[in-house]
């Protein structure tokens, strides 16, 4: 857990705020849009930048696949 709150601090904070929302808070797509004052298509992409971003980067350190 302490490595990824790390990691997601790593993210850019629009990034890390769509992912923490999505994944953490359960928050739909809608719902984190309206909060944000982005596109659900955006929160979309920021969700799936900061997954594949963290599973690169848990790789990278740990050697995972």
């Amino acid at each position: 857990l302490t490595l990824l709150l790390s990691l997601l601090d790593e993210l850019p904070p629009k990034c890390r705020a769509a992912f923490v929302s999505y994944k953490l808070e359960g928050l739909e797509y809608r719902e984190i849009a309206a909060r944000m004052g982005i596109t659900e298509s955006m929160v979309r992409k920021y969700v799936i930048k900061a997954v594949a971003y963290c599973a690169a980067r848990f790789e990278e350190l740990q050697g995972w696949e």
